[in-house]
């Protein structure tokens, strides 16, 4: 299944952790990958042996309706079903590393982005973009 997310995944700029762990496994070199893979879990608190991480439930949130995502939408790209989705976001649920790596992607950002809880519980400013985003996102549906 990680393959398969390597695969599915738009090529990641080089020299990011994701952009180095595609890189390693296109060559062949499956061990390098899963050590720069590892290297990249744990530098962000998380444990590479682990089957699920836990996201940051409002930073998921925030990205999805600044994509101006359903959840439907996302469920479908990630290959889950849609409660799943609204599980994750009020923080109940957490995701296989493959469907972060297709999340990060549909959401086109760093991993910094849904899992650096420090950075965004500083921002208190996070909760209103959130609340905005999904005012406006009702009135203006998404033409994909």
């Amino acid at each position: 299944m990680l393959c398969q997310a390597l695969d599915d995944l738009p090529e990641a700029k080089a020299g990011t952790p994701i952009g180095n762990v595609q890189r390693a496994f296109r060559e062949g070199d499956v061990h390098k990958a899963i050590r720069v893979l590892g290297a990249f879990l744990e530098s962000n608190g998380l444990d590479f042996r682990a089957r699920k991480y836990p996201v940051d439930p409002l930073a998921f949130k925030y990205q999805r309706l600044r994509k101006r995502l359903t959840q439907e939408s996302l469920a479908t790209s990630l290959g889950v079903k849609t409660p799943q989705i609204s599980h994750v976001e009020q923080g109940r649920n957490s995701l296989s590393l493959p469907r972060i790596l297709l999340a990060l992607s549909a959401f086109d950002v760093s991993a910094d982005e849904i899992f650096n809880r420090d950075v965004h519980r500083t921002e208190p400013a996070l909760t209103d973009k959130v609340s905005r985003l999904h005012a406006m996102n009702k009135r203006k549906p998404h033409m994909p």
